[in-house]
This record gives structure tokens, C-alpha cells and sequence, in this order.
């Protein structure tokens, strides 16, 4: 999936959305987009995070992206998940 250094960052990143950190993970989420961009994986990552972070329009805009350029499975429950916010 990613280099060493990549695969650091995402896992530091989840960590950090686990320890409720959320505006720093997405920080390096945003970074690891720049790496590879519109990644499935890291788009979930930043929607999760800006919708935490009550960055709805943003994390819509994401998870559609998920939906029509992956149809990535995960995009449906996070569009429902962003419509309860």
C-alpha cells in the first residue's frame, strides 16, 4: 500500500483520531493526500476527521469522491453517518 514512511504516518494518524486528536490527524492526513492523492483509505481517514471537527460540507465532498471514484463500500455508511451530525 505505502512506503515505510507513509505507512508511519497513517498509523500515527490513527492513533492520534483515537487519542481524540482529531485537528492533528487530519493534519497528517492532509499531508499523506498530498502523497497520494484521493487514496481510499486516507479519504475515509479525513472524512472521519472532518466530521468530528463539524467540517460537514468538506467531509461530504470526501466521502462522495469515495463513493464515485473507489466505489468504495464505506462511502454509504459515512454519508448516513454525516447526515446524523
Amino acid at each position: 500500500m505505502f512506503d515505510a514512511d507513509i505507512r508511519d504516518k497513517y498509523s500515527r494518524a490513527k492513533q492520534l483520531f483515537k487519542d481524540g486528536r482529531i485537528a492533528e490527524a487530519d493534519r497528517l492526513l492532509e499531508e499523506l493526500d498530498q502523497a497520494y492523492p484521493n487514496h481510499p483509505d486516507i479519504l475515509y481517514g479525513r472524512v472521519r476527521c472532518l466530521g468530528k471537527l463539524g467540517r460537514i460540507r468538506e467531509a461530504r465532498i470526501l466521502a462522495n469522491k469515495m463513493q464515485t471514484m473507489h466505489n468504495d463500500t464505506r462511502a454509504p455508511e459515512l454519508q448516513a453517518w454525516l447526515k446524523r451530525l
